[in-house]
């Protein structure tokens, strides 16, 4: 901070009493920020207003391109109270890069009634290869440049996804996305407050960090949330959830919500953490949207909007389903972080409010067979590596929990002692009950071959009695939907075959609650695989272009057709970005009717939205989207199917040349 003061006392000195080369400078004052205001100029050792004679356009234009505010947007007239006017009146071409360039009356008239007030956007930044997440560049006299990353903050970071209309910032990279080596490289340092409308609002100062190459090239990921509460509760810390999203509060389907979204919004709210999800609206209804959005928190995050965002899908939430929270502040949870599920990682402890890792010099089997007790994980086995979960992020560490062994709860043994982080080891608990499941080779995360991690390894599961009632447990268990095929068709696993002869009846919670572990007749195989409804792909379909043609999506093991009604620039781009096909698309009249299924419609994708999946739509199979409705999308990347064309050319040898000629390169 008190470095911040000081560059910004420079810079202050500098606004007053520097002098360029030329003999004159540029400024606007009496207004809010520094692109709103009287047009001013240094000349001959004083500060002096712009008379209106001639004022227009092109002189703004002029104008706000020198103070690095952005575009014109209008100028006005001010009476003059006795103010000293240098110039009579410009006659600029907007071409100009100063003021002092354009040409004007050489003599001062007075006196002079009125004077200039400009107005500029104050919009200089944009965001190379995201709406709202990519390389930050910044308009500097009509020039754009990227940002070293040396003199750049989150506070920085924050203004620009406002003036970007993308929320608030979740990260900020350094050479994530670095520019061309003919970009501009801009060294100075920004200095926000973080409350600022637009970035040109800033102060900046020259600093000493000259060594910047693009290797260092700033990049910004925004998030379009903005506040959280709860509300309707006993208190501030339970209650509905509402998140805020461009000035509007929505609340949030419950579906999906679970207990690790809520500690994170807990602890976001300096609540402490979760201790139940009540759903299916408990604390009333809301009011406004329901989000669509699936927060996957881990629980360490410190705020949801740092959380990885999905899709609900397109179900049908009404404020039936508004989530809530109930919140404590109280010390004693615990939780394994850093393994392959609940039952396994290194250990953390909730206390004085703070998640904190509890080192092993105290550490025991004793302790950690409470830990297990207390998380359901049945009994306790040695973890050979603690090492491999990681230390995490905590910055708080504990120590000195002793346990009888007989306790239900870890908080019932005695008080950890809170020390200073000088390990990077942790204690590390790994229970019997430890399992995870996953489906593996099905290209997304609802389809593939079924893989369970039991005892410490990944293991397939046998396709002998494998049938539909089994495919819908895993399913279920994954969030996938429900059961489409229960197949062995994506291909032979290793390690060791974990499961056979399940006959599960469709209604199990868990693939595991069945017995035999290890116990079987088969090879991989024979290793089982599933396909849910859940699963998505995305396509455009043409007989002419790799990245053009009609979208369609396959959804409930069918393909069907995106609607255009209410698609804009933004669902398009995510088409294509999400097919490989280029940064952009656009919406074109179809090439060709089609009377197929119609899966989705109303696409209407938000700024911060990362891909298709994410945005909100009409629920999967409902729409009002007649044959017409169905446009085609082009990209950016769009290529024509060479190898067709070259087929059908009379003489292949020297139309393969004049077609490749053709392609943008």
């Amino acid at each position: 901070m008190e470095s911040r003061l000081r560059v910004s006392f420079f810079c202050l000195s500098v606004l007053l009493l520097h002098k360029t080369a030329d003999g004159d400078d540029l400024r606007l004052v009496e207004r809010g920020n520094r692109c709103d205001g009287i047009v001013q100029i240094f000349k001959n050792g004083q500060w002096g207003s712009v008379c209106t004679n001639s004022w227009g356009l092109n002189d703004g234009s002029v104008v706000c391109r020198q103070t690095g505010c952005g575009s014109h947007l209008t100028w006005y007239t001010v009476q003059n109270k006795n103010r000293t006017i240098l110039l009579s009146g410009a006659l600029c071409d907007g071409t100009e890069s100063a003021l002092r360039d354009c040409k004007s009356d050489k003599k001062v008239k007075n006196p002079c009634p009125k004077i200039v007030r400009e107005t500029c956007s104050g919009k200089t930044a944009k965001i190379i290869g995201g709406l709202c997440h990519g390389r930050l560049e910044v308009n500097r006299g009509g020039v754009y440049g990227t940002v070293c990353s040396k003199s750049f903050d989150s506070r920085d970071a924050d203004v620009v996804c406002r003036e970007l209309d993308c929320g608030i910032s979740k990260a900020v990279l350094s050479g994530a996305h670095p520019g061309d080596s003919k970009t501009p490289i801009w060294a100075n340092e920004i200095l926000c407050q973080g409350n600022e409308e637009n970035l040109a609002y800033c102060q900046t100062a020259e600093t000493e960090q000259q060594n910047c190459t693009h290797a260092h090239d700033v990049s910004v990921i925004c998030t379009g949330y903005t506040e959280a509460r709860l509300v309707n509760g006993r208190d501030r810390c339970s209650g509905r959830v509402e998140l805020k999203y461009d000035s509007k509060w929505s609340t949030v389907c419950d579906q999906s919500w679970d207990l690790q979204d809520a500690t994170v919004l807990c602890q976001q709210l300096n609540c402490g953490y979760a201790v139940t999800v009540p759903g299916q609206d408990q604390f009333g209804e809301g009011s406004g949207p329901v989000l669509s959005d699936i927060f996957d928190c881990e629980g360490t995050e410190t705020e949801l909007q740092k959380c990885p965002i999905s899709t609900q899908g397109h179900s049908k939430c009404t404020h039936r389903n508004d989530a809530g929270v109930i919140c404590a502040a109280q010390a004693g949870p615990v939780r394994l972080l850093g393994g392959q599920g609940l039952c396994e990682g290194r250990v953390e402890v909730y206390y004085n409010r703070m998640w904190g890792r509890v080192l092993p010099d105290s550490w025991s089997s004793t302790e950690a067979s409470v830990v297990c007790r207390e998380l359901g994980c049945g009994s306790v086995i040695p973890a050979s590596n603690s090492s491999r979960y990681g230390a995490g992020h905590s910055g708080v560490c504990l120590t000195g929990i002793h346990c009888s062994g007989d306790e239900t709860h870890l908080r019932n043994c005695s008080l950890p002692q809170q020390v200073p982080c000088n390990s990077s080891n942790s204690a590390a608990v790994l229970c019997t009950d430890h399992m995870a499941l996953r489906l593996v080779g099905g290209g997304g995360d609802c389809a593939g071959r079924v893989e369970v991690y039991h005892n410490g390894s990944w293991g397939t599961v046998c396709d002998d009695s494998w049938d539909l009632a089994d495919a819908e447990v895993v399913c279920k268990q994954l969030q996938c939907g429900a059961a489409l095929r229960a197949t062995a068709s994506f291909g032979q696993g290793t390690g060791p075959i974990w499961l056979d002869e399940l006959r599960c009846q469709g209604n199990e919670s868990a693939l595991w609650d069945s017995e035999g572990w290890g116990q079987h007749d088969c090879q991989h195989k024979e290793d089982a695989g599933v396909m849910c409804s859940e699963f998505k792909q995305l396509r455009l379909v043409s007989a002419e272009f790799d990245c053009a043609g009609r979208p369609e999506v396959f959804y409930n093991g069918t393909w069907g057709a995106v609607c255009s009604n209410g698609m804009g620039g933004i669902a398009a781009t995510f088409i294509c970005r999400h097919l490989n096909c280029g940064e952009t698309g656009s919406i074109k009249p179809q090439s060709e009717t089609s009377s197929a299924l119609k899966w989705l419609d109303n696409i209407k994708c938000k700024k911060h939205d990362s891909s298709l999946w994410q945005c909100p739509s009409s629920p999967w199979g409902q729409n009002s989207c007649e044959d017409r409705d169905v446009e085609d999308i082009v990209c950016s990347g769009n290529v024509l199917l060479l190898s067709r064309m070259i087929d059908a050319a009379p003489n292949k040898e020297h139309s393969e040349i004049s077609i490749l000629a053709a392609c943008p390169s």
